[in-house]
């Protein structure tokens, strides 16, 4: 065996596998074709938890980063609210779920909340870490997911319903649904009625004092019950409701962005899935015939 061309050989055709494998060296769940799991009857109303979903992180990339993805800064600002509002679509497709709102700033009143940031996105490829926290303060899972397109899940999306990524959405909403499923009715109960007493106490703080009390890992658990018919906590139930429809209208707007984006997003993220490719095909062409010639001149 020539050792020097083999070497090299190795070499050459480790530089392909890190370019064909793209630039992205985080370690994240791959994501396979996936159902979402649907409520399979109807879940009772005192069971029906309500999901926040935080604007994501919108961190700023650098051009060298812009340049590798096919991407801008404008564009991944476009998308930390893209991205939340479609999970939220595919979380009510589920029907596991209570009310499910995009929010712009974190709050006490839901029952759930889940952050996420955007790790990788440039039409072929979609990355992201999501985490998942109840009212109590306890983390049901902090996970990074990746999904890759093909030209082919392109052929097949439907506005509001299922994106080229459907399979990472349907994942999440999964994870999310199996992780509920694992908590009694009672548990279910104490976050939805822990996340009412915190919206209690940031409002009437001497009111609610000492009704919840918080572990030095940061875990909330109840103290004490206000009464069933204790006018403090239904005043204050109603201005939650009013807060809620200050976010419902902020959605209806979200939703307007998000009808609006999605034909000129989609068919960018195509057109840049299909141009990744071809430089792949390039890049690939042109090292192997490097590698040849190496091969043939030792």
């Amino acid at each position: 065996m020539n050792t020097k061309f083999s070497f090299h050989n190795l070499a050459s055709v480790a530089v392909i596998l890190v370019i064909l494998s793209g630039c992205a060296t985080y370690q994240a769940q791959k994501v396979v074709p996936t159902m979402i799991m649907r409520a399979q009857e109807e879940i009772p109303e005192d069971q029906l938890m309500d999901v926040g979903i935080l604007v994501f992180e919108s961190k700023e990339i650098t051009e060298e980063e812009a340049e590798d993805e096919g991407t801008n800064n404008e564009i991944r600002k476009a998308e930390s609210h893209f991205i939340p509002y479609h999970l939220k679509n595919t979380l009510r497709q589920s029907s596991q779920w209570g009310a499910v709102r995009v929010i712009p700033a974190e709050t006490d009143s839901v029952d759930l909340l889940v952050t996420g940031k955007i790790l990788e996105s440039n039409g072929e490829d979609l990355g992201l870490q999501i985490d998942v926290t109840d009212a109590a303060g306890e983390t049901w899972f902090s996970k990074k997911y990746k999904a890759e397109a093909s030209r082919r899940t392109y052929t097949d999306i439907r506005l509001g319903e299922k994106d080229a990524f459907q399979d990472l959405y349907n994942t999440i909403a999964n994870d999310m649904a199996k992780f509920k499923q694992e908590l009694s009715p009672d548990e279910i109960i104490k976050i939805r009625t822990t996340a009412k007493l915190k919206f209690a106490a940031e409002f009437a703080p001497d009111a609610f004092d000492g009704y919840l009390v918080k572990d030095k890992e940061g875990i909330i658990s109840i103290n004490r019950r206000p009464a069933d018919d204790d006018p403090m906590m239904e005043r204050l139930l109603k201005i939650r409701e009013r807060e809620y429809m200050y976010v419902d209208t902020l959605n209806e707007q979200y939703d307007q962005f998000y009808n609006t984006m999605w034909p000129s997003y989609e068919n960018w993220r195509s057109l840049n899935l299909t141009e990744r490719q071809a430089m792949k095909e390039i890049k690939k062409r042109a090292l192997t015939r490097q590698l040849i010639g190496a091969g043939g001149g030792v």
